[in-house]
């Protein structure tokens, strides 16, 4: 997952924000040690890239200082480039913020090192969604806690659409090949792929396995984490990464010239600017995307990897809270973690994020446009990409290098399965 993603601040936040309980973290001493409110020290990537993303974790914060009058937050931005060479710095010399975001693949290293407290006994623990757990656990500790799951999935724009005739964005494989033919025969833009940094082809093919592979083995990487799955050995994954390459085959996408194009910038710019009229990208840039088409014109759906209309939606556990095994301020944090756990935080932030809630008794917030994608997850129809696993960052660099060597006809398939199983195992 990437550091700086955009996100969109929902109008009722600070609506949201005003239902916060009212407690209190008791007698703690501040660092003075006369009795006063402690001051709470959070670092994160969030909260200063656009005023929309700074103004959502201030209005948090204060809502959060507001049902706890003895807890000061003191929150330091980090920009994405240099937060982990801060924070690492920080971690080794043992002083480090009370709080610290995370990424899911982050958690093991650092609670190997010591770094993390073990927050298995906190009450929200037992609100995580199923598939979620596993992903804040490690060494059989839940060691971080989920702030949201970021879709992965398919931004149509409807103007494009209805000029080829088609009225509805695709949801099933069969339906996306027929659309993106109608497109190339009136003339529309179809799909892009970019993928200069080796990401967004890697991710339509995982998900496009969402559906071939997770939806009737959801336990699959856990499988493959045990070593009794391979990515090389299941039809579900050579079925997936077939479909990706066969667009290529079929004409309607030129990958080519897809590999030359930077996902993150030009990417994105060319859908708001409607020369794709299809395009995958991670639910946090709803906000963006949705600013250079006509109103009301830009949906995001589930990745239509599915032949019966049934797609699972992809998914990956974005930000995440951790809590310094150092810190003075234990109960504080505890307290700060607890309340991002319950709507109040929530809320204005999955709306903000475009995001899925990782706990139950939490619904997940209708963004206009989303809707599909909201109730296909509220349905259950999903999975999330192991970040601490295979989809590591070492194994993404590693496995979408292998998807440019077979769309280039460096390697076949096959091969770049066998990639995919050597990438996971270093």
């Amino acid at each position: 997952m990437r550091h700086n993603k955009p996100v969109m601040l929902a109008c009722a936040v600070m609506a949201s924000l005003t239902l916060a309980a009212c407690s209190s973290s008791g007698g703690s001493k501040d660092d003075s040690g006369k009795g006063g409110p402690v001051t709470l020290k959070v670092i994160g990537w969030k909260g200063g890239a656009t005023a929309t993303e700074a103004d959502t974790l201030k209005s948090i914060n204060a809502a959060f200082e507001a049902a706890h009058p003895n807890i000061k937050i003191d929150y330091v931005y980090a920009q994405g480039d240099t937060y982990y060479q801060k924070l690492n710095a920080e971690l080794l010399a043992g002083h480090a913020e009370d709080v610290i975001m995370t990424q899911p693949s982050d958690a093991p290293r650092w609670a190997k090192n010591g770094y993390l407290a073990d927050l298995s006994d906190q009450p929200w623990v037992a609100d995580l969604a199923a598939p979620v757990k596993p992903l804040v656990t490690a060494n059989g500790k839940v060691v971080v806690e989920p702030n949201e799951l970021a879709g992965i999935g398919l931004y149509s724009n409807m103007k494009l659409l209805k000029a080829a005739g088609i009225s509805a964005p695709p949801a099933t494989w069969p339906e996306f090949v027929a659309d993106l033919k109608a497109l190339k025969q009136a003339g529309q833009p179809g799909l892009a792929l970019p993928d200069k940094s080796a990401w967004e082809i890697y991710q339509a093919i995982n998900a496009t396995a969402a559906s071939t592979v997770f939806a009737g083995n959801p336990n699959w990487s856990d499988t493959q984490a045990a070593g009794k799955a391979t990515f090389a050995g299941d039809a579900g994954w050579k079925s997936a990464m077939q479909r990706i390459v066969d667009l290529g085959t079929q004409g309607l996408i030129d990958y080519k010239a897809q590999l030359g194009v930077d996902e993150w910038s030009q990417g994105s710019q060319d859908f708001e600017a409607g020369k794709s009229a299809f395009f995958l990208q991670g639910s946090w840039a709803m906000s963006d995307l949705s600013k250079g088409a006509d109103q009301g014109q830009v949906r995001f759906t589930p990745w239509p990897g599915a032949d019966d209309g049934q797609s699972t939606a992809s998914t990956a556990v974005g930000t995440t809270w951790g809590i310094n095994a150092r810190t003075r301020h234990k109960a504080e944090a505890q307290e700060y973690l607890t309340f991002w756990s319950q709507s109040a935080a929530m809320t204005p932030y999955l709306t903000a994020e475009s995001s899925a809630s990782p706990f139950r008794s939490i619904p997940t917030p209708n963004v206009p446009g989303a809707e599909t994608f909201v109730s296909t997850v509220a349905a259950g129809r999903f999975w999330v990409l192991p970040a601490g696993g295979w989809a590591g960052s070492k194994g993404q660099k590693a496995m979408g290098s292998a998807v440019q060597s077979l769309l280039l006809g460096q390697s076949s398939v096959d091969q770049t399965l066998q990639a995919y199983d050597d990438a996971a195992r270093n």
